[in-house]
């Protein structure tokens, strides 16, 4: 087999760390800096480009857990006449309440946003939500199933009658 010169080879290596702040600045801490030197006097000389490809390992939320927590919300304004907004403004400044700051002379709440919470957090902050309501969050399995948009539909019908029977507590008057 004849190898084509002209096509450029490159020499990787993975690399495994964690951010951290010093000094006021976000910086890398490698897990093994041994490797990373090794690497560079290995296969690198002055002036070489390279290419650094950096993969947050946060389990962030999936979009089945995103839509379930939308349809939850839906499930809950059936049963206490609140929107699903006012329902999500609510959840959030209750449970992803940061603190109160002072913006042009006005008291302001800091919240977080549900969408950087991970798969554990958004459990726990489904959790959470389900305590205060007394609304119990609905079986998961059906949703996850790889539903038609009609078998969808009619399974979000039959939950909802469920749950409009439901009267929620906790909930802001």
């Amino acid at each position: 087999m004849k190898i084509d010169k002209s096509i450029p080879t490159y020499k990787s290596v993975q690399l495994a760390g964690k951010l951290t702040v010093h000094n006021g600045r976000l910086v890398k801490i490698y897990n093994s800096p041994a490797l990373l030197r090794h690497f560079f006097k290995t296969h690198c000389k002055d002036g070489d480009s390279f290419t650094e490809t950096l993969t947050n390992k946060k389990p962030k939320r999936s979009i089945e857990q995103n839509n379930y927590y939308y349809l939850y919300l839906d499930l809950i304004s059936s049963s206490s006449g609140h929107s699903v907004e006012e329902l999500a403004l609510w959840a959030k400044g209750k449970f992803l309440s940061k603190g109160i700051t002072e913006v042009f002379g006005e008291k302001t709440r800091i919240v977080k946003s549900s969408a950087d919470l991970n798969r554990d957090e958004f459990t726990e902050f489904l959790n959470r939500i389900e305590d205060v309501t007394e609304i119990p969050l609905p079986d998961p399995k059906p949703f996850k199933l790889g539903l038609l948009l009609d078998e969808y539909g009619k399974l979000k019908i039959e939950q909802k009658k469920k749950y409009s029977k439901m009267k929620a507590k906790g909930l802001p008057k």
